[in-house]
């Protein structure tokens, strides 16, 4: 996969090997990923909630919705599945014969031109050079067996329970799940040629906070309040800026975690996996 920006659009191309192209769903919005597909997530302020989905097939049948926060949140996340994005290009090509298993196909491409305003998550337009966006790319494969008219079958066990999809992303995530903005790829939006990518300066902050996150999501019937019951490494503790301070809230339900820099600006997380990000008073 490869990606450009420019002041209009977010241009994603993707070429996915395959010997035997297919796609049955025809119809926008259904669950493209019972389908082999490419998909897009896009968390455009970095902020772990609040991101959008773009997929498709290789029939150019698309599936884009928006979510207020990935499905793990202790509260059911709100799915905006009528989110069409507004001016959205999508077009893919089939480098053999799609439907038609007989013979080997060589792959698809897909190329996706997202607008920029369909997606700016401030009045100002958040994507703009120098600002990073977390952004994720996954393939859907389904393990399928051949009839004699060409036509595909998506396999089962020996239970005869249909397999599960085989996902293939970037970056990992470590799970089975890719519903984690927190884990997915740093793309930063350059005007000029980079030699040398670097994360912001904030990270080293987001990795302890993400880590006290995940400590959290194992006490949800009781969250912690105390530093201590972190058990955190002495060496993430000595990533932070010298000076800054760790604060915790809350209690049985909802919690939240404050990382308070030396300049005054913080960083905080809650039990929904919200980073913010705070300016000094």
């Amino acid at each position: 996969a490869k990606m450009l920006w420019d002041d209009e659009y977010l241009y994603i191309g993707a070429y996915l090997e395959e010997p035997q192209v297919w796609a049955q769903l025809s119809q926008r919005d259904t669950v493209i990923y019972h389908d082999p597909d490419f998909e897009i997530f896009i968390d455009p302020d970095c902020d772990g909630v609040n991101y959008f989905e773009i997929e498709s097939n290789a029939r150019e049948v698309i599936f884009d919705l928006f979510l207020q926060k990935p499905y793990r949140a202790r509260e059911r996340a709100f799915v905006t599945f009528s989110w069409d994005c507004p001016g959205l290009l999508l077009k893919t090509h089939v480098d053999g014969t799609i439907n038609d298993c007989r013979d080997e196909d060589r792959g698809w491409s897909i190329e996706v031109a997202i607008p920029r305003k369909a997606i700016a998550a401030e009045f100002d337009n958040c994507l703009q050079a120098g600002n990073y966006l977390r952004l994720g790319m996954s393939r859907v494969e389904w393990q399928i067996d051949l009839k004699p008219d060409g036509s595909v079958v998506r396999r089962c066990g020996e239970d005869g329970k249909r397999l599960p999809e085989d996902n293939w992303t970037w970056p990992s995530t470590g799970m089975i799940a890719f519903h984690m903005p927190e884990r997915w790829g740093y793309v930063l939006l350059s005007d000029t040629h980079v030699k040398e990518f670097t994360y912001p300066e904030t990270r080293p902050v987001e990795r302890l906070l993400w880590a006290m996150f995940y400590e959290q999501e194992q006490h949800r019937d009781c969250y912690l309040t105390r530093l201590e019951s972190f058990n955190l490494p002495e060496e993430e503790l000595a990533r932070l800026p010298e000076g800054s301070r760790i604060e915790i809230e809350g209690g049985r339900f909802q919690y939240l975690i404050r990382v308070v820099l030396p300049d005054g600006n913080s960083l905080s997380i809650n039990q929904d996996g919200y980073l913010c990000r705070r300016a000094a008073k």
